[in-house]
């Protein structure tokens, strides 16, 4: 079955971020978060579909260096 989930970053400082998703969909991804977190190397991965019906890999991250946090890439940044 198709779990859909939508991500909408950010668009600035002190603006709205949300995510729109199937129930399904956001058990995966609280179960994916989970395991990243607990994970030896820090990440995991978790398949769902866009709105357009797309699949698309989420990549969670969650054992990132200082410098690592300040070289991210910011919403309102060309």
């Amino acid at each position: 079955m198709k779990s859909r989930l939508h991500l909408h970053s950010h668009t600035g400082p002190e603006t709205r971020a949300y995510i729109v998703a199937e129930p399904a969909a956001l058990k995966a991804l609280a179960i994916a978060a989970d395991r990243a977190a607990k994970s030896v190397i820090g990440m995991e991965t978790v398949k769902f579909y866009g709105s357009d019906g797309h699949e698309y890999e989420l990549l969670i991250v969650c054992d990132v260096s200082e410098a690592e946090w300040q070289e991210l890439p910011l919403p309102q940044d060309p």
